[in-house]
């Protein structure tokens, strides 16, 4: 306002002020534009109501909210004004009328020992956890109104598996691929929720091979089938068995070993509760072992000896695995498995 007796100091630093009241009211018309939600807190006798951009946000869908910090637990009057586009934001601050609230603390200055001034302004800079509150609730109604916490979660969901899957196997690295396996894998991963376990693994049978050995998830692309990784992560994992190999060998011979361990504990479960005729789903991270174990036999004969005890293991015990691939990010038996193999601190 050019007011001629500020001190240099002061001028400088009400450009300042001014400078980020402009910015944040020209944010507000920008997202305005967009279609996002703003709001913007200030002083309710400010000047900055009467800037330009201000007015114009006023003439637009943007409503004013007042109330003072007392009316939700502050511990000195101080009215505020909200200028945004949310009217549940609106009505959940709104309150024009204060009814009075006793034992509140005034705003007299305090006058230090080095002659400093101290405002205790300063002591209601933030906003009452009440006021807080209430803003919250207002935003998460007007987001419910909108279907935003929908979209938001289902971005943020689909960037995660978008630097999950960047990781991967190169084959899923493919731009469309990639984009698409997103997509699929987030549409799976809505119908795996708590309590509908049974449902799910049902499902997941349903999609088994012609074998019906094997769990396989496409992504069809061009005629071309495009497998996609099960979302393992979905499942709670806990670690309940873990050894060190007693001999070095190739890695797929370790993980086939390793599904023998776990067929094993799996049929003395069976014998304890006398579940027979059990199909169940079983994780790999190797499209390998996967393969080799729906088949249940292999071009190496020694392989073929560990096959040879694991449909044994199946027979007798009327067990029947259902094997899926997933990438080694999602196999949450690799973290046991690298503790072991690591070698010792020196």
């Amino acid at each position: 306002m050019r007011f001629p007796w500020l001190s240099g100091e002061m001028k400088a630093r009400l450009r300042k002020s001014n400078a980020m009241a402009l910015r944040a009211l020209k944010r507000g018309v920008t997202c305005d534009g967009q279609g996002k939600i703003h709001t913007l807190e200030h002083p309710w006798n400010s000047w900055l109501w009467e800037m330009q951009p201000a007015k114009q946000l006023e003439e637009g869908n943007h409503v004013y909210a007042c109330s003072s910090a007392c009316c939700f637990g502050g511990t000195r009057e101080k009215w505020t004004a909200l200028l945004g586009n949310s009217q549940q934001v609106s009505l959940a601050l709104h309150q024009p009328e204060c009814p009075g609230h006793g034992n509140l603390r005034s705003y007299e200055v305090e006058e230090r020992r080095d002659g400093s001034l101290y405002y205790p302004t300063e002591e209601e800079a933030a906003y009452p956890i009440q006021w807080c509150e209430a803003y919250a609730q207002g935003l998460l109604a007007d987001f419910n109104q909108n279907d935003l916490m929908e979209r938001a979660y289902k971005q943020c969901r689909l960037q995660w598996l978008h630097e999950e899957l960047g990781q991967a196997t190169e084959r899923l690295q493919r731009e469309e691929i990639h984009r698409r396996a997103c997509v699929a894998i987030f549409d799976l991963e809505e119908d795996m929720k708590q309590g509908m376990e049974r449902d799910h693994l049902a499902a997941m049978a349903r999609k088994a091979s012609i074998r019906g050995s094997d769990l396989r998830l496409y992504l069809t692309d061009e005629d071309t089938p495009q497998e996609l990784p099960y979302p393992a992560y979905r499942w709670y994992w806990q670690e309940r068995l873990s050894y060190a190999w007693q001999a070095s060998e190739h890695i797929n011979y370790l993980e086939i070993r390793a599904f023998i361990a776990m067929l094993k504990r799996r049929i003395r479960q069976i014998r304890q509760t006398n579940l027979h005729a059990t199909c169940y789903l079983h994780v790999v991270d190797s499209a390998v072992t996967r393969g080799a174990v729906s088949k249940g036999r292999s071009s190496s004969p020694q392989v073929n000896k560990l096959f040879r005890k694991i449909c044994a293991l199946c027979l007798v015990s009327e067990t029947y695995p259902l094997v899926a691939w997933t990438i080694s990010r999602w196999n949450f038996a690799d973290l046991a498995s690298r503790r072991r193999s690591a070698p010792p601190h020196v």
